[in-house]
């Protein structure tokens, strides 16, 4: 019997380490096809070059969508989740990527698959995955789906809404949200971190782990 072919890729992309783990028949054209999207989609999304379609206005219908679905987070979060002005994709872009990894890998009916952005956005194709989330101490077994980790160590997530709660809690240290798509998770994690009482307003289909100070 033939060993069944598992390819790795590891490349920046979007401001972070991208890693691209495939197994199956059709692994080599499955990371290849991941890598070319990722690096699409950050000429498309990042803020950082001046020639993208964030900065020039110039959007695609892809990338239209992606702030329709932005805008969607903002108002079901109460603008604990917002891309802000000028237009910061950075806390969504990630996920969105992966969710395009995977529907690719889907089309090449690839058996098996990760897509891990900087251990922040990651996404599942095929079951029994471990995923370790540091902050929580825990091993997490995956069947599939996606997830997405924000934590505010470095004080670089902001709540935006003015004036902020009177009602407001102190933060958590991280949240990670588990679900179907990684565009999602990427939204309520962020949105989590800002307000933690958004826990109990988790639309279903999302499941949360977290950690306290």
């Amino acid at each position: 019997m033939a060993a069944v072919e598992r390819v790795e890729s590891l490349f920046p992309a979007m401001g972070t380490l991208v890693r691209l783990t495939a197994v199956g028949a059709d692994a080599d054209q499955a990371v290849d096809a991941g890598a070319a999207i990722a690096r699409d989609l950050e000429g498309r999304l990042s803020r950082f070059r001046p020639d993208s379609e964030i900065c020039t206005g110039k959007w695609s219908s892809d990338t239209a969508e992606l702030l329709r679905l932005a805008d969607q987070f903002r108002s079901a979060t109460d603008g604990a989740f917002d891309v802000g002005t000028p237009v910061d994709l950075g806390a969504i872009g990630k996920g969105y990527a992966v969710d395009a990894i995977l529907a690719a890998w889907r089309q090449l009916d690839l058996v098996r698959g990760m897509v891990n952005f900087g251990e922040s956005s990651i996404g599942f194709r095929g079951d029994n995955w471990k995923v370790g989330l540091k902050d929580a101490g825990r091993i997490l077994r995956v069947a599939g789906g996606c997830l997405s980790t924000s934590s505010n160590a470095s004080g670089h997530i902001v709540d935006r809404r003015m004036p902020p709660s009177p009602c407001s809690q102190p933060p958590l240290k991280s949240v990670t949200v588990l679900g179907a798509s990684a565009t999602a998770c990427e939204a309520w994690s962020t949105a989590v971190i800002v307000d933690r009482s958004l826990l109990s307003r988790l639309p279903v289909g999302l499941s949360a782990v977290v950690t306290e100070p």
